[in-house]
């Protein structure tokens, strides 16, 4: 899709909108990096797991997404030879 479609449907407003709804700072950027796909082999297994949820959050109400640890300095760190990560590295 061209850049200039994209703008024309106010595409990346429309991703910030969803990704300030995110419950962490990586689901924001993972939201904003999101671009369209013409691949129907992707998009049917996608509405299919959003209509999943959907009927998810119609029979839970009280349901919430936990917040997503953002762990990549936890990971860029653990690659260094010699290290460790704590507790709460671990845990999350």
């Amino acid at each position: 899709m061209s850049s200039h479609a994209l703008d024309v449907l106010e595409f990346a407003p429309a991703l910030d909108t969803v990704a300030r709804l995110a419950s962490s700072d990586l689901g924001a950027e993972s939201v904003r990096a999101l671009r369209p796909s013409l691949d129907v082999g992707w998009i049917a297994p996608e509405l299919a797991t959003v209509s999943e949820f959907m009927a998810l959050l119609q029979r839970e109400v009280r349901w919430g997404m936990p917040a997503v640890p953002d762990l990549r300095e936890a990971l860029r760190r653990i690659g260094l030879e010699g290290s460790v990560w704590d507790a709460h590295a671990m845990r999350d």
